[in-house]
């Protein structure tokens, strides 16, 4: 059997069983193919004649789908009275991101689905989808897995793919969060060749969804991106502190304090989406970065190698007055990342001088001055504009 597909077998309470396939579903199957770093299941069923009874003790579980690990979903431990191990569940697991090539734009191409040969350890293969039946529900899944909020066009050619046909007559009903969600005629099986190899043209302006894990607070924890319409991990391996800025700025915090491999926040589950995403540390989303390797392709093979970063609170940066005479006035200065520096004064205004004044206790600023007004300052210069209708600094 594949390395992809097998009898589901749990340890409870220190003793290796079965679970039963009745009232087993896609929910629960799901849960069992990301804790084995899947994506998604393509199928489940009893376990003859696909795969061998078990022994030991049967399970049941009923998950919501939401789930890192079977074991938070509702759990019966022995539920033997309908079940014999000839009703052992197995379940068969893809990973199947996709891919827009061919187009001349990010957002458009020939629709390529990737896939594995565990023969070579997890080397990808691309391969295309036929155009039969395919429409705009199938085409807005696609767009929705690659980040993008809507479709321009659902049938463009960008030209014959090669490799496997991966699907043929996909039929979603477009509220899908990944393709192996909707109906098709069955994995590699078709009867079509790359004449009729699907494109799309995605509308919209592409999001990415990242959120920090298994941290102290909101703002400590393991990376997690939604991409390919599920939640995943990013290698640590050529990670930098500029790639960590742009995580923290997509969350609303100033910026980065550190970052740390090897599963410091503990190890997670479904696909290793990113690796050297190349950041600059300016852009706002991790999709403006220079990629390194392909969302999904980043020959990180296990989930000792997710990185965790640390972004620096708003209530945690602190400011100072320098060489006024006396404490009402000074140069401004602000404690980042462990490091006092000076704020440069363009676009600099009397309601930037209110912010600070009242981080500092006072009622509101009187006056300000340019060009080093008060002398230059020591260490890094920063580029800040404050809000003050909410009293906070934002980075410009």
């Amino acid at each position: 059997m594949d390395e992809n597909a097998g009898r589901v077998e749990v340890i409870y309470q220190g003793s290796l069983g079965t679970v039963c396939a009745d009232g087993f579903g896609l929910a629960e199957a799901n849960v069992v193919c990301r804790m084995e770093g899947f994506t998604f299941a393509e199928s489940y069923s009893s376990c003859c004649p696909y795969f061998s009874e078990g022994y030991g003790d049967i399970h049941r579980f009923n998950c919501t789908g939401e789930e890192v690990n079977i074991g938070h979903c509702s759990h019966n431990p022995f539920g033997t009275d309908t079940c014999g191990h000839q009703d052992d569940v197995g379940v068969t697991c893809r990973k199947l991101p996709v891919r827009l090539v061919g187009g001349d734009t990010p957002n458009e191409g020939r629709v390529e689905v990737g896939h594995f040969d565990y023969y070579y350890y997890y080397y990808y293969y691309w391969g295309t989808i036929c155009s039969d039946s395919w429409d705009i529900n199938d085409a807005t899944v696609v767009c929705r897995m690659l980040g993008y909020p809507g479709v321009s066009s659902a049938m463009k050619s960008f030209g014959p793919g090669s490799g496997n046909i991966i699907f043929d007559n996909v039929s979603c009903d477009g509220s899908e969060t990944h393709l192996t969600q909707c109906n098709h005629a069955g994995y590699l099986v078709h009867n079509c060749d790359h004449t009729e190899d699907v494109g799309v043209v995605c509308s919209g302006q592409a999001e990415l969804g990242v959120r920090l894990v298994d941290g102290p607070d909101e703002s400590q924890g393991r990376v997690e991106l939604f991409y390919f319409g599920a939640w995943g991990t990013v290698c640590q391996y050529d990670w930098n502190l500029l790639d960590s800025h742009v995580v923290c700025k997509m969350l609303g915090f100033i910026g980065a304090t550190g970052y740390s491999g090897y599963s410091t926040h503990g190890p997670g589950t479904g696909e290793i989406l990113l690796r050297e995403p190349g950041c600059t540390g300016k852009e706002t989303n991790l999709l403006d970065c220079n990629l390194g390797y392909t969302f999904g392709e980043t020959y990180c093979y296990d989930h000792t190698t997710d990185i965790g970063v640390s972004c620096l609170k708003w209530d945690d940066l602190q400011v100072r007055l320098v060489n006024g005479r006396s404490t009402k006035e000074g140069r401004v200065e602000v404690l980042y990342s462990g490091t006092w520096g000076t704020v440069c004064d363009d676009k600099w205004d009397l309601e930037d001088s209110d912010v600070v004044c009242r981080m500092l206790g006072f009622e509101r600023a009187e006056n300000f001055s340019c060009c080093a007004g008060f002398g230059p300052g020591p260490g890094p210069i920063y580029c800040w504009k404050m809000w003050s209708a909410k009293g906070r600094m934002l980075r410009s």
